[in-house]
């Protein structure tokens, strides 16, 4: 089983399954997916830098395509796995892991994905995607007047500017695919990226560009024949999570824990399944459900049932979430009274 890291970029690129050449990506959504090792990646990481250390090490986890030729038969299927990232001792361990569990072959690229140069070079020489899923995520959760402005720069710069990075090396390659199946683009956000938390401030900023870059983005590629995710996962139960919640505000964890936690395994399920269905919005949890439908806006909606549930359960839901808002302040409010 594939050791937990924090993984950040992932691609899924056609191959072929069982030694059988395949014509696109389509076949191995339907025959690849389903046999990935959920346990493996950790979708939404969090990380606590202190602002005198060095900054936390971002990894990438890619599938990528190869030229059809014959290959032992593994849990992905004959995909090849290529993974980016600053630290290669952990590129290597991440590296043996994977070829352990799936016995497919693993290419590594160290890259950083704030270095857009890096990024380029990193993705020319693994070769074009056709499923690309950005899930870099740094988090340093604190009250804005406490907030050094250098770990607002860390965030945004992983979180938002690194997508930009990613997306935009790997476009060209995507838009020149020959398969007549579409290609895919998946964004990792998460529900502070629907609706800002106390202490969540920079954090929520990075996340909700996401979704202005998703949306726009589907505009301009969708007639290369290329789909956006954009994925609000809560919440997710790994060990940059644990360590994270022992630094935030306490108002933070209350008001948080409204939504509950994830494993990680969970949420990889909830991501593919949205990427397999070509879903623009996918949540990943009930409570993520409610805020889609409620923060739908003028987002695209690919599906009729859910642009009809989207339509009537617009005010029920609007409804429920001034409820939850009022709780919220109303904890707020309180947890001031009581500790000041």
């Amino acid at each position: 089983m594939i050791k937990s890291f924090l993984l950040t970029t992932i691609f899924f690129e056609r191959s072929c399954i069982n030694g059988r050449p395949q014509p696109g990506p389509g076949l191995v959504r339907r025959h690849l997916y389903r046999n990935l090792p959920f346990t493996s990646p950790n979708p939404q990481t969090s990380i606590y830098q202190d602002p005198n250390q060095e900054p936390p090490r971002v990894h990438h986890w890619r599938i990528q395509r190869h030229r059809p030729r014959p290959r032992p038969p593994g849990r992905f299927g004959g995909a090849r796995v290529s993974i980016l990232a600053r630290n290669l001792d952990r590129l290597q361990e991440a590296r043996d892991s994977i070829r352990l569990s799936t016995g497919n072959d693993v290419a590594v690229f160290p890259a950083d994905v704030r270095d857009p140069d890096a990024v380029l070079r990193a993705i020319e020489e693994a070769g074009p995607v056709d499923v690309l899923i950005c899930n870099q995520g740094v988090f340093v959760p604190r009250e804005l007047e406490k907030q050094e402005l250098e770990e607002v720069k860390f965030m945004i710069d992983v979180n938002l500017m690194g997508t930009f990075h990613l997306i935009k090396a790997a476009l060209p390659g995507m838009k020149n695919r020959k398969s007549r199946e579409p290609a895919s683009i998946a964004i990792i956000s998460s529900q502070a990226g629907q609706v800002g938390i106390y202490g969540y401030t920079a954090y929520s900023a990075s996340k909700f560009g996401l979704r202005g870059l998703a949306e726009a983005l589907q505009q301009e590629v969708i007639a290369h024949n290329i789909l956006v995710s954009l994925i609000f996962p809560p919440d997710t139960d790994t060990p940059g999570f644990e360590q994270e919640t022992k630094m935030r505000p306490q108002l933070t964890g209350i008001i948080a824990a409204s939504s509950g936690t994830m494993k990680a395994d969970e949420v990889a399920k909830k991501t593919l399944n949205g990427i397999k269905s070509g879903s623009f919005i996918v949540p990943c949890n009930f409570d993520g459900l409610l805020l889609a439908i409620a923060t739908a806006g003028l987002s695209p909606q690919r599906s009729v049932l859910m642009a009809l549930c989207e339509v009537f359960a617009a005010g029920p839901t609007r409804f429920i979430g001034l409820c939850i808002q009022w709780g919220w302040y109303r904890s707020i409010k309180r947890w001031y009274a009581q500790n000041n």
